[in-house]
C-alpha cells in the first residue's frame, strides 16, 4: 500500500544572530516546543530556522521576541539577533529535515551518525546521536574540536597505559562522554544543569550501548567535587570565564575547552593563563577556538 503524505503547514520562526548568540537562541527554540532546528552558519550572520506546528499562539510567538530582546540587552556589545515569522506548507517535512543530517568523519578515529542512516565504519568508531534533543549532534566546529583533542590526549594517556576518568561539563546531547568510552576513557561523567539534557543524553547512551559507562547528573560544575584527569567544557566564552576557577579545580592533566570564537579568544585565553594554566594545545576551525590547558 503507498503511503499518502497530507500536506500541512508549518510555523516558522527564522533568527539571524551573531556566532555569539547562536546556543542561547538555539536554546530558546528548543524550549518553545520547536519540532526542529536548522543551523546555517557558512555566512555571517548565522540563519537559525526553527519549525512549530501550525497552531503556535501569539502569546508564544510574543515570548520569544520578548527573551530574544532581554538577551540582547543583557550583552548590547554583540549585534541585535533580527527574528522573523512566517507559515510554510510541506508535503514532508519530517524526510526533508532529516536531510540536513549527514554522516561526519571526525578526528581519526570517530563517526558521527543519526540514527537513521547506516554507516559504514571502516575501522572507526560509530558514534549515533538523535538530533532534535539536545545540543551537539557533531555538526559544528566546536564539538568537532572537543571531539579531535579527546581523541589526542586519549590517546596519548593510552601509549603510557594511563587509566583515564573524565569529566563533560555541559554534556548536552552526551555526545563528548560517548566519544570518550569509545575512545577508551576508564570512567565518565557527564553533568548538565538542563534536565532535558540529561535525558538527551542517556537516551544517546542507551543508542550507542554505553548506558551503563556513564555517570550523567542533572548539576552545574559548581556543585561538582572530586577530580578527573580530563575535564571537557564546550560551552561559550561568558560561561567558561565564570567557571575558571570550578573547573581548575576538577582536573589534574588537562582542562579541554571550547565555544569560543575567534575575537574572544586572546582575552579568555588570558584569563585562564592567569589562574596559572598552561596552554598547551590550540585547534581553529573557521571563527572558533577550541583549546588544551594543563597545570
Amino acid at each position: 500500500m503507498m503511503t499518502q503524505f497530507i500536506p500541512r503547514e508549518w510555523f516558522v520562526a527564522e533568527a539571524l544572530v551573531c556566532a555569539q548568540f547562536l546556543d542561547p537562541v538555539s536554546c530558546l527554540m528548543h524550549e518553545m516546543g520547536s519540532s526542529g532546528v536548522t543551523i546555517e552558519d557558512e555566512e555571517s550572520p548565522i540563519r537559525i530556522t526553527a519549525y512549530f506546528n501550525a497552531d503556535l499562539s501569539t502569546e508564544a510567538r510574543r515570548d520569544l521576541l520578548d527573551q530574544v530582546d532581554r538577551l540582547s540587552q543583557n550583552f548590547p556589545g554583540f549585534e541585535k539577533p533580527q527574528v522573523i515569522f512566517r507559515t510554510i506548507l510541506s508535503e514532508n517535512w519530517a524526510v526533508a529535515w532529516k536531510d540536513n543530517f549527514k554522516i561526519i568523519e571526525v578526528g581519526a578515529k570517530l563517526l558521527i551518525s543519526p540514527p537513521w542512516l547506516t554507516p559504514s565504519p571502516e575501522g572507526r568508531h560509530v558514534i549515533t546521536i538523535e538530533p532534535a534533543e539536545a545540543f551537539g549532534t557533531g555538526s559544528h566546529e566546536t564539538t568537532q574540536g572537543c571531539l579531535e583533542l579527546i581523541e589526542e590526549r586519549l590517546e596519548a594517556r593510552m601509549a603510557r597505559s594511563l587509566s583515564t576518568s573524565v569529566l563533560d561539563v555541559g554534556c548536552g546531547s552526551g555526545i563528548l562522554a560517548i566519544a570518550a568510552v569509545k575512545l577508551g576513557a576508564g570512567s565518565v561523567t557527564g553533568i548538565d544543569n538542563d534536565p532535558i539534557a540529561i535525558e538527551s543524553a542517556m537516551e544517546n547512551a542507551a543508542l550507542n550501548q554505553v548506558e551503563g559507562k556513564i555517570d550523567f547528573e542533572c548539576r552545574g560544575i559548581e556543585a561538582s567535587t572530586g577530580k578527573f584527569d580530563i575535564v571537557s567544557a564546550n560551552l561559550d566564552a561568558m560561561t567558561l570565564s565564570a567557571n575558571v576557577s570550578a573547573l581548575t579545580e576538577r582536573f589534574s592533566d588537562c582542562l579541554i575547552i571550547s565555544g569560543v570564537t575567534l575575537d574572544q579568544w586572546d582575552q579568555l585565553k588570558d584569563h585562564f593563563e592567569r589562574s596559572s594554566l598552561r596552554l598547551v594545545g590550540e585547534l581553529r576551525k573557521n571563527e572558533w577556538v577550541s583549546a588544551v590547558f594543563s597545570h
